[in-house]
């Protein structure tokens, strides 16, 4: 899937929320088996899929994603707009301009990205 989609690896979202880069597998999950499959696998930590690491990361303490999937989908009021800035901080600077022409014979469409 993350493929198909031309998602970008696992430790890149990370380094994109302001999350340290996992360092190895044994990083990534405590399960030994896990860890030695997705090594077998994938041999680099950086080339693990988004999808695979954010459901194969450990859970936070007391919570039921990891630390990634915590910061990109916020449950409190605090973290959703520390989340939001962290997005815009990291990603709206290379976005497209939010003013878009439809074609040149039309006037620009305008839309709101927040």
């Amino acid at each position: 899937m993350s493929r198909t989609f031309r998602l970008r690896p696992y430790n890149e979202y990370r380094e994109l929320f302001s999350l340290p880069k996992k360092k190895d597998f044994a990083d990534l999950t405590k399960n030994v088996v896990l860890a030695r499959e997705l090594e077998r696998l994938y041999k680099d930590i950086d080339r693990v899929e988004f999808v695979v690491g954010l459901f194969g990361e450990d859970p936070e303490d007391g919570g039921l994603f990891g630390d990634l999937l915590s910061r990109m989908v916020p449950t409190t009021p605090s973290r959703r707009s520390s989340a939001i800035r962290s997005f815009r901080r990291t990603c709206m600077d290379r976005a497209p301009s939010p003013t878009t022409a439809v074609s040149s014979s039309r006037r620009p469409a305008r839309f709101r990205i927040w």
